[in-house]
């Protein structure tokens, strides 16, 4: 173990952000992601105090990551996907499915962006075509 690491950013360690999802969010602008990545474990406890929940239940490293923040975990996307074995929900035959139109739909407005997310650049460009470095650029 790195006795250079802080102990609040530990049980991080060895594990980047990941920050392509299955549905296309970009993991690296949650909050709790970067304050993971940066090991911030003093936002991360101010998270915790706010939104009244268990400080390990916001170590992440993106929901494609081995490590998956506790809001993350019970994801139908992320589930769906694996199953089937696609890297992004766009590449299913069901897209967009119901799962993915509630969540764009829902109360979150971050979650509006999944649908446009795959047709940014406006030539149709996604992660899996331009790379996930210029993607979430």
């Amino acid at each position: 173990m790195n006795d250079n690491i802080p102990v609040e950013r530990r049980a991080m360690e060895g594990k980047q952000l990941r920050y392509d999802s299955f549905c296309g969010l970009n993991c690296g602008a949650c909050p709790v992601g970067m304050a993971n990545e940066l090991g911030r474990g003093d936002i991360l406890d101010g998270f915790a105090a706010n939104w009244n929940i268990e400080r390990e239940k916001l170590e992440c490293s993106g929901c494609k990551g081995d490590v998956i923040a506790g809001f993350c975990q019970g994801c139908e996307m992320r589930h769906c996907a694996r199953e089937k074995g696609v890297e992004f929900c766009f590449q299913c035959d069901d897209y967009p499915c119901g799962t993915i139109t509630e969540f764009r739909n829902d109360d979150a407005v971050h979650h509006s962006v999944v649908f446009s997310t795959w047709r940014r650049s406006g030539n149709g460009a996604d992660a899996g075509s331009i790379g996930e470095e210029r993607w979430a650029a």
